[in-house]
């Protein structure tokens, strides 16, 4: 081994190290819980039929619902106790709380995502809002409406 990759690899147990030692244990756990659901549900989906039984989709919704759940429990637990998980692109404070228990100041990238995320969930509720036919299960036939906005986006159920 040369001399870099002996000193990446201390750096890498000694970041693990501080990280495990500042996180949070119930953080931990519910970070586990994370990382079992969406392996159960990258191995599930595809193995149930590609999720289009119902059954299935019950499942996959369930799962979505507990990774909602568990996402905020890590937001309780940081905002209570002062956590700041390590980012990447951050090359110290690895799992350091800050005094205020805020984290810092968000990169432009960042934001530009959240944005674009934003903008991608309006987009669907709007088009789910403004839906231009409805789905008549006992004719199988899609029935249109006549009172939707053509110019906004819109759904056939």
């Amino acid at each position: 081994m040369d001399a870099v990759s002996i000193s990446t690899e201390r750096h890498r147990r000694h970041a693990h190290r501080r990280l495990s030692e500042h996180t949070p244990p119930p953080h931990k756990v519910c970070d586990m819980a994370t990382e079992a659901l969406l392996y159960l549900t990258v191995v599930f989906g595809p193995w149930a039929f590609g999720t289009t039984q119902e059954w299935a989709k019950w499942t996959m919704n369930g799962v979505g619902y507990l990774l909602g759940a568990l996402w905020l429990a890590k937001w309780i637990i940081r905002r209570a106790t002062g956590f700041n998980p390590g980012r990447w692109g951050e090359e110290t404070g690895e799992g350091q709380s800050t005094e205020d228990g805020k984290s810092a100041t968000v990169s432009w990238p960042t934001a530009a995502l959240a944005g674009l995320t934003i903008l991608l969930v309006a987009y669907c509720f709007v088009s789910a809002w403004n839906a231009a036919a409805t789905f008549d299960f006992s004719a199988r036939d899609y029935q249109l409406r006549d009172h939707y906005f053509s110019w906004l986006p819109h759904s056939f159920d």
